[in-house]
């Protein structure tokens, strides 16, 4: 006869079945993904990440009793390796790192500016080529108005209407999501 655990000792779950990995892959799967791109900023390296993690939890189902929250730890592990192991190459990603290594920042500020950065570059991949183009050559490229116009064969009015347009949005979609003082 077992004998009743006392009431301050937890029994944990189950390890997950085999069977019941498809299924947490087909719930968590785009979750997971939008996870690791916010960590890494790259869809190619989200997807990897992910695919590394569920490989890692097939391998190791008898012993993990949590799996959804060991998927979402060792993504993040996994991008912190990732983000450790190489070199800024995004523009975006200088500033992430300036983000970090300021010493007057206080750490809540800095983990604002990095989820803001992290919201404007999903923010970007959802925007049409031509306006992609169009910041692309006034913030990286650092061209004028009339250059922009000639590449894009806008005219430089509407090239000015437009970066303003897009930058109000931008700050909108940023305070929406209260990122902004």
């Amino acid at each position: 006869m077992s004998r009743p655990l006392p009431p301050d000792e937890k029994t944990s779950p189950a390890p997950a079945a085999p069977q019941d990995l498809a299924a947490l892959f087909v719930a968590e799967e785009s979750a997971l993904l939008r996870y690791a791109h916010s960590l890494v900023n790259n869809r190619a390296t989200a997807e990897e990440l992910v695919s590394e993690a569920f490989l890692r939890l097939h391998r190791s189902t008898d012993t993990i009793h949590h799996p959804r929250a060991w998927l979402y730890r060792t993504v993040r592990n996994l991008a912190h390796n990732h983000r450790r192991d190489q070199k800024p190459s995004d523009p975006l990603d200088a500033p992430a790192a300036a983000a970090l290594s300021d010493p007057g920042l206080l750490p809540d500020a800095a983990l604002e500016r990095m989820e803001a950065l992290g919201m404007a570059r999903l923010w970007l991949e959802e925007l049409p080529a031509e306006d992609r183009m169009i910041l692309r050559l006034k913030f990286e490229e650092e061209r004028s108005y009339a250059e922009i116009a000639a590449a894009t064969g806008f005219k430089s009015g509407t090239v000015g209407w437009k970066l303003n347009q897009l930058l109000k949005r931008l700050a909108d979609d940023l305070a929406t999501a209260g990122l902004t003082r």
